[in-house]
């Protein structure tokens, strides 16, 4: 019964469409009858384009395009987009399917190519002509098919297959099978993983590069070399889409690919190859001056760099750009990511106050959003800033929330951090014995974990506890361990606040030869950073 109710509202919407194809073949030449008869049958095939419509009605001649124009007023083109964007209109304004379903209900092959051509078509984003045409809706339709899951509709093998593909969102279909292969291969040696991605294996859509751009992402956490490894995957597997894709969403996809690619090497510090790789993100952007999305992401990782970099003012004016466009998208969560790089400017500039304002902003915006591995580092982050603020009831009060979001995430990372916050919330409350407990939890999970840099700012926690407790010899042995992890990976402001507090035990008792070099070795090396003048010893 569900496959019928989605016939009838597919058929519903595209009432209009159809009636205006059917007047139309009524008034052509001959010639151009079949074209329209074929039209009005497959409109909503996502696969119909002008070569398959000759194809289909048997023609070679080139000339049927100038007769189709001069019958209907429009190239071939042009005359199935409008009627799909008219059937794409109904749908929006009178039923709430999400935007991406009635993209591909219409025959859109991705939404950034259906959001374009609604836009140029409509003057305004679907999401945006949707709250628009909420007090003018008519002829509603049927509301209990408004948000069929796709589970549902099963079609007999008799019922045609085209309209099965258009509701059960052929682009869904084609994410499950980019899941399966990225499972199939995830463990295999690299160069058969870039063999698969290079071949595409007969994807018609970029569901494979999207799947390899959310692991470099999720994988390059725990792993900065595999992010970077998959992000190459992701760049590579663009070349099997030639020929399936518009030119101007591939080169976007490509920008995407890039950005990313950069956001990898960014976290790995390899700040070299981050640049260059952004660079040619922002080449591909001048062939792809509609792609929002594309621009969007260019600009958030390049502002990411920009932070790594300490080149603040710069990160926050090319992330105001970014969070400009997401917001134009209607991205949350690409809105909140913006707004966590804008914190974290703030921070790493020593404006706390100025990052929990904008971090509370990023944590609303992903209230209704499935995503917790970002909600639970800005939650996370935000309480770390309450309590490093002294803010105590504002940290105590989001410490269950920071529980709640972790026990969905179900990470050992999560867990490590939880840990680690919890610690934060006790040392706060004066419970300095609870807190060294939670510390010292939270730094075995990420030892564990081979985390050296989360384990070495726990480390900085403890010696905090270590040096209200005036237990000195803990103190300078702790803060050696973080001076030398901070060294190693590069970060003098970090290795300065070891040395603070090395110089904390060091003026309560004598220390070792060794212990001074390691101090000798941290100042050396922050003198010789170009970035020095941004700190303050």
């Amino acid at each position: 019964m569900l496959y019928n109710q989605a016939q009838a509202l597919l058929q519903r919407a595209a009432g209009a469409a159809l009636e205006r194809i059917a007047g139309d073949r009524a008034s052509s030449p001959w010639r151009v009858r079949p074209l329209l008869d074929y039209l009005e049958k497959n409109l909503f095939d996502p696969d119909l384009n002008v070569d398959q419509l000759k194809r289909a009605c048997g023609v070679r001649d080139n000339s049927i395009a100038v007769a189709f124009h001069a019958a209907v007023g429009q190239p071939p083109g042009a005359y199935i987009s409008e009627r799909r964007l008219e059937t794409a209109g109904r749908l929006l304004r009178e039923t709430k399917l999400p935007v991406w379903q009635v993209s591909d209900l219409v025959g859109y092959s991705s939404i950034q190519v259906f959001s374009r051509s609604f836009g140029r078509w409509a003057g305004k984003s679907p999401n945006a002509y949707r709250r628009g045409a909420a007090d003018a809706v008519t002829s509603p339709l049927p509301s209990e098919t408004a948000t069929l899951p796709a589970r549902d509709v099963l079609a007999p093998a008799s019922q045609p297959v085209a309209l099965l593909r258009q509701f059960l969102d052929r682009g869904r279909t084609e994410e499950l099978k980019a899941e399966e292969l990225w499972l199939a291969i995830k463990n295999r040696p690299q160069e058969l993983q870039r063999k698969v991605a290079r071949q595409g294996l007969g994807f018609q859509s970029a569901a494979f590069f999207e799947c390899l751009l959310k692991k470099t992402r999720l994988e390059g956490r725990d792993n900065r070399e595999r992010g970077v490894e998959i992000a190459v995957l992701a760049v590579e597997s663009l070349a099997a889409l030639q020929g399936h894709l518009d030119p101007a969403e591939l080169v976007g996809l490509e920008a995407r690919g890039w950005a990313w690619l950069g956001n990898a090497y960014r976290l790995k510090l390899d700040f070299q190859n981050a640049e260059t790789a952004l660079q040619e993100a922002e080449r591909r952007l001048a062939r792809a001056p509609d792609d929002l999305l594309a621009h969007g992401e260019v600009l958030l990782n390049r502002g990411a760099l920009h932070w790594y970099q300490r080149r603040y003012e710069e990160a926050l004016t090319v992330e105001a750009l970014a969070l400009e466009t997401f917001r134009t998208l209607e991205r949350a969560d690409q809105m909140a990511q913006a707004l966590i790089v804008q914190a974290a400017v703030y921070e790493s500039a020593g404006n706390l106050h100025g990052a929990i304002p904008v971090l509370l902003e990023a944590r609303a915006l992903l209230r209704d959003q499935p995503e917790p591995f970002l909600n639970l580092a800005i939650s996370q982050w935000l309480l770390i800033s309450f309590a490093q603020t002294g803010a105590a009831k504002e940290a105590e009060a989001l410490l269950p929330d920071v529980k709640a979001i972790a026990l969905e995430v179900k990470s050992a990372r999560a867990a490590a951090h939880v840990t680690w916050v919890e610690g934060k919330v006790e040392q706060l409350r004066g419970n300095l014995e609870e807190a060294e407990t939670r510390y010292l939890e939270a730094l075995a999970g990420f030892d564990r974990l081979d985390d050296s840099y989360h384990a070495a700012l726990v480390t900085f926690d403890l010696t905090m506890v270590y040096a209200l407790t005036h237990r000195f010899a803990l103190l300078v042995e702790s803060a050696s361990k973080m001076l030398q992890v901070f060294a190693a990976v590069g970060l003098p402001r970090e290795s300065l606040l070891a040395l603070n507090v090395l110089s904390q035990g060091i003026a309560s008792q004598d220390t070792t030869q060794e212990l001074l070099r390691e101090i000798n070795k941290g100042l050396g090396q922050v003198k010789r950073d170009p970035r020095r003048q941004l700190f303050r010893p």
